[in-house]
């Protein structure tokens, strides 16, 4: 009949195709073909900067080629969960990673990017404010976003993130007050002589139930000592 495979023609059905390049192109690897392939350009910022966009790139890997000739490097709309890099890159001032699913930031991953000022994390998958620790790392840092993350709704978040990251200048797209600062730093001042942030926390909310509970004693112990008697109040 009409439209059937001819004979030694692979049997697929119609909608097997579509199937197999959406398979093909669910992922991507960032590799040095992918890099040379993408628009390289001089940003409005007048910085050299490198285009990963909607790549659905599920691994910050092979970024040695890039040959650290960029002073920005976009990959927002990727599929990436963690902020890394196997090579160091000192000429990278500008990260863009908005709209990833990135929850965890690796560990030395400061010290791949000591140059870096502005790192854009809106958009992703951040939720404890303990994994925000490891930003300490990055010393050049000076812009960084995180909204549209479920930490953000954190209480204290910006004080912690501060407390951590005391040379910020903007934060969330709102200017950092040297203030705020101050208070941030002397607030979490336990973490900065190195007590673990899970720790405090729970050691923090004991503290607070052992001080109500206490209180509740006092209030029970005394029985109503501080109200006056109708003869007392005559």
């Amino acid at each position: 009949p009409a439209g059937w495979p001819t004979e030694g023609a692979p049997r697929h059905s119609p909608s097997s195709e579509p199937r197999r390049r959406w398979r093909r192109a669910a992922s991507m690897r960032l590799t040095l073909e992918l890099i040379e392939n993408r628009p390289q350009f001089i940003n409005p910022l007048k910085e050299r900067e490198l285009d990963l966009r909607g790549q659905r790139i599920p691994v910050m890997e092979n970024l040695s080629a890039t040959r650290d000739q960029f002073d920005c490097i976009d990959l927002s709309n990727n599929d990436l969960r963690r902020l890394e890099s196997a090579t160091d890159l000192r000429r990278l001032k500008m990260l863009l990673l908005s709209n990833n699913k990135v929850s965890r930031v690796a560990a030395g991953a400061g010290a791949r990017f000591p140059n870096l000022e502005w790192l854009i994390l809106s958009n992703n998958a951040f939720t404890e404010l303990s994994e925000l620790d490891p930003l300490a790392a990055f010393k050049s840092l000076r812009c960084l976003s995180l909204v549209d993350n479920a930490v953000a709704k954190q209480p204290h978040y910006r004080a912690y993130v501060l407390s951590r990251v005391p040379w910020l200048k903007v934060l969330d797209y709102q200017k950092v007050k040297e203030q705020e600062v101050a208070q941030a730093r002397a607030h979490y001042a336990q973490l900065h002589a190195g007590a673990d942030p899970d720790a405090l926390r729970v050691r923090n909310k004991r503290g607070r139930e052992a001080e109500d509970s206490e209180a509740a004693g006092k209030r029970t112990a005394d029985g109503g000592a501080d109200r006056l008697t109708p003869e007392q109040s005559a």
